[in-house]
Parts: structure tokens; sequence; C-alpha cells
């Protein structure tokens, strides 16, 4: 079943989702939410697609967000490498 892969592969991606029962004009639908960065929107679409070439989707522009379950983040190196020379002065 084409829902089942998509699950399988934003879990795999450590994504947090949510799936909802649904009815729609053609029938029962399952519905997956989840919140992804914009970076990663090609790359799951792209997926999506590949497997389940009739999904509806839908993506939304998310400005804020409170509590849930989300991706780590990769380290930044460059910014990691150059923390390590910048420190902070202390007021005297």
């Amino acid at each position: 079943m084409p829902n089942e892969e998509i699950l399988s592969f934003m879990q795999s991606e450590n994504y947090g989702i949510t799936t909802l029962d649904a009815t729609g004009s053609r029938g029962n639908a399952r519905m997956i939410l989840s919140l992804v960065n914009r970076v990663d929107v090609a790359r799951i679409t792209g997926h999506i697609q590949s497997t389940s070439p009739h999904a509806f989707l839908s993506i939304e522009d998310v400005r804020y967000v409170n509590e849930g379950v989300f991706r780590p983040k990769k380290p930044n190196v460059i910014i990691g490498f150059f923390h390590s020379f910048i420190r902070p002065r202390k007021k005297m």
C-alpha cells in the first residue's frame, strides 16, 4: 500500500508524523501530516510522487510551531568550526 511506504520513509528519516483516517469525495483516505524543513520538501515530494503518483499533496507555509516531534538538525560544520575561535568577551 503506498501510504505504508510513505509512512515508512518518513519514519526512517526521523520526521514526526500524524495520520488521520478520513472520508473524501472519492471514498476513504488517509491523511498524513508532518512539519518538514523547506530544504527537504523536494526530496519528500519526489518520494511521494514515485510511490503514490496520484496522491493529493498540500504544502503550507508554517511561521510558528510549539512543541512536537521534529527531525534532529544536522550540525553546521562551518559555524561549529568558527565557534571554537569566537568567544564572547567578558565585561570588566
